[in-house]
Order: C-alpha cells, then structure tokens, then sequence
C-alpha cells in the first residue's frame, strides 16, 4: 500500500508552465500547474499547491489546462529542491477535468497524440477517460477498472459503459 497519496480538487491560476527537459539524451514533456484548492478561508487563505505531470500526461493535460478549470488530482507528493529552497508538489497520476477546461483542444490533442503512438489509449486509457466531457455525465457511467492501483494494466482495456443506475426519490411522508 503507497502511504504517501494524495487527492485534491482545485482550480487552476493563470501560472500554467509547459516545456521539455532533458533526461538521458531524451526530451521529457514537462507540466506544472498552481491550483487553489477549494475551501480555505479568506482569512486564512492557502497558497496554491504546485502540481506537475510528466510524459504523455503532461501532454495531454498542457491542452486541457486553462485558467479557472478545475481538476481532481490523484498522486504523490515530491520535494525537489529548486536554487536555495525545498518545493512540496504533487505528481499527478490520475487527474479529472472537471469543469471550464478546453475539452475541444484537450480532444483534439489526444488524437494527435494516437497518430503518433497507436498504444496511448492502451497505456493511458483510465487517465484519458478521466478527462471526458462532464456535460455528458449523468447519460451514461464510466467504469474504469483500471483507474484504482491496484487493478493491473490489463484492466484499463476493459472499461464498460453502463446505463446510469436509477434510483427512487422517496415520497415525503404525511403528516
């Protein structure tokens, strides 16, 4: 079990950086995003939360990414140190889009990406899907095997698409 886990929804400032950097004679796509988690005081506000994604992800997330979208955040947290100080943030695993962010661009990306490699959606299919249009939410459920760490990879292959379950509003009782 990875004790060191981490779940955030928040949205994303204006400070979205995207570049390449250089592992081993190969360049690395290099995501990172401030969010502002949801539900700190204005008295006491906190500061934005660094998260950055790596590879593929950051690839596909560079094209979702906008200021005000908001995203549920699945990873670990990393310290790096940067020049003279310590820097927290999370590294992305999972990530959902939630609402405001550039679904048309983000799709239009995932297809360049499939052109490219054909096995992206064999490799990233769970992380994919999390950033489905939430507008169509509510239609029809995805179930992603995948998405929980501890299902395999092989697992990913088998999402299915389910009608949504439909449950009874209780009548109020009379009195």
């Amino acid at each position: 079990m990875n004790r060191n886990s981490v779940h955030i929804i928040g949205d994303v400032t204006g400070d979205i950086y995207y570049d390449n950097f250089t592992v081993d004679s190969k360049a690395t796509p290099f995501l990172r995003l401030m969010m502002v988690i949801q539900g700190s005081s204005r008295k006491d506000p906190t500061p934005p939360l660094r998260v950055v994604f790596y590879g593929r992800r950051a690839q596909i997330v560079e094209a979702f990414a906008q200021k005000g979208a908001r995203f549920y955040i699945q990873g670990h947290l990393q310290l790096r140190s940067v020049k003279d100080r310590t820097v927290v943030e999370v590294v992305c695993e999972h990530a959902e889009a939630l609402r405001y962010a550039d679904f048309d661009r983000g799709y239009a990306r995932i297809e360049e990406l499939k052109q490219i490699d054909p096995e992206l959606t064999k490799d990233l299919g769970s992380f994919i899907d999390g950033l489905r249009n939430p507008e169509e939410e509510g239609k029809h459920k995805m179930i992603i095997p995948g998405f929980h760490p501890q299902d395999g990879p092989e697992d990913e292959a088998k999402a299915d698409l389910v009608e949504p379950i439909k449950t009874k509003t209780p009548e109020p009782e009379a009195a």
